[in-house]
């Protein structure tokens, strides 16, 4: 479900995507709407990668920002979790959760973005049956007014509109989809 307001969990999740999500993560936290928070682990940008490699420029993994953003915000080191490895969709996320925590009948609340949120709350409630889901949109990351005027954001609401159609017809994106590098 997705929710305007957040419910009591037994964890908050900040999936992956942008900062935004961790700094209300922690908000979230700190208000005692859970008491412990994942993060997952999500690919390296194989351009990174390659910075690091040949010109030895140092890049700060996602989960690594994550984790600074939500101890600076006052979450203990403690309750930070890490899960999966490397996914790159929001299906690979919600699988690697549900190893991480098995099929306990949990209560999630999931931090996603105004417009992702829909979508996270339909694969997260498909993957995870046995979880209570509530999806909460990200304030920090608002838009406003006319959506298709500005590039970024009318980006996101036709890739969005794509991946539901996606995901509705059968299609996930998954890491091992990737061309091997060899």
């Amino acid at each position: 479900m997705v929710n305007k307001e957040p419910v009591k969990s037994d964890f908050i999740v900040v999936q992956n995507g942008v900062p935004y999500r961790a700094i209300y993560g922690a908000d979230l936290y700190n208000k005692g709407y859970a008491p412990a928070v994942y993060v997952g682990k999500a690919e390296v940008d194989p351009l990174l990668t390659l910075l690091q490699e040949e010109y030895g420029i140092c890049t700060t993994l996602q989960e690594e920002v994550y984790k600074k953003i939500l101890v600076q915000k006052n979450v203990p080191e403690s309750v930070i979790r890490f899960f999966g490895n490397g996914h790159i969709s929001t299906v690979e996320e919600a699988e690697a959760l549900k190893r991480t925590i098995g099929d306990k009948p949990v209560k999630l609340l999931i931090v996603s973005s105004p417009l992702t949120s829909r979508r996270a709350a339909i694969i997260f409630s498909d993957v995870l049956p046995h979880a209570k889901i509530c999806v909460v949109s990200n304030p920090y990351e608002q838009f406003t007014g006319k959506w298709w005027t500005n590039r970024k954001v009318a980006t996101t609401v036709v890739l969005e509109t794509i991946k539901s159609i996606f995901y509705k017809l059968g299609g996930a994106f998954r890491s091992t989809d990737a061309p091997s590098s060899q």
